[in-house]
């Protein structure tokens, strides 16, 4: 089992945070030696972009015009190319993702298969705090007062896909996200929604409604929200699946 430790400065945008971005090698290391990784590999800035005017990977176009992609235009290329790179490097067979970074996850789904790169990508559950919040590095940016806050994005996702699952005729999709914007509301420290998608789980396309569950448990559409409590930006999606476990 390895695992790659890399702030990837191609997808940050000129104005967002790159520079203070937390970096925790060491105890990253602790972590993944605690559970048993093989190796860990954190190369340097350097090594992984040797030349300024290097080869990039643009993503098909209709994943800058979608959600995460609308929000931040240049981010998946970056993603894209590095995850290449790193796949390149270290040739698994297996490339485990986490499901906090929706987008991202079909984009790499996309990206292994467009280019053959013989990766299977796997999407693991997102990792939360006892309080529901998603486990970010932009987390420690939260002062005492907005920790308390955030898990608020996680409680209106949860509220729309309850709403769902009592659902016994299509559903449209505004109806979802305006109860997860009423939810978003009710926390005054809540100062920005940037969007409130709903979109195909394999595809990310917005959707404009959707069906009532059905016995499948394979997720059909995944509900998804940026917002800022106070100046930091923070995501959360779920799965939406007719088992909510």
């Amino acid at each position: 089992v390895a695992s790659s430790v890399f702030v990837n400065p191609t997808q940050f945008a000129a104005h967002e945070d790159l520079d203070k971005y937390p970096r925790r090698l060491e105890a990253d290391a602790a972590i993944m030696e605690a559970i048993g990784v093989d190796l860990l590999f954190a190369p340097t800035e350097s090594e992984l972009y040797p030349r300024q005017d290097g080869f990039m990977i643009a993503p098909p176009e209709r994943f800058s015009t979608l959600s995460e992609g609308a929000a931040r235009p240049t981010h998946f290329a970056g993603v894209a190319t590095v995850c290449a790179k790193l796949f390149n490097i270290l040739r698994p067979a297996v490339a485990f993702v986490g499901q906090k970074d929706a987008m991202q996850c079909v984009v790499l789904k996309h990206l292994v298969r467009d280019m053959h790169l013989g990766v299977r990508v796997e999407v693991v559950p997102t990792s939360r705090a006892p309080d529901g919040l998603a486990l970010s590095s932009r987390n420690a940016y939260l002062s005492p007062d907005q920790r308390r806050a955030a898990p608020v994005l996680y409680r209106a996702l949860r509220a729309a896909r309850d709403l769902w699952l009592r659902a016994d005729a299509p559903l449209p999709a505004d109806a979802l996200q305006a109860l997860v914007r009423r939810h978003l509301a009710e926390e005054p420290l809540v100062a920005a929604v940037e969007y409130v998608s709903l979109a195909d789980y394999e595809e990310m396309h917005e959707l404009d409604h959707l069906d009532p569950p059905a016995a499948s448990s394979a997720p059909r559409a995944i509900l998804s929200i940026a917002a800022r409590i106070g100046d930091v930006r923070l995501i959360d999606n779920l799965p939406l699946s007719a088992d909510p476990t």
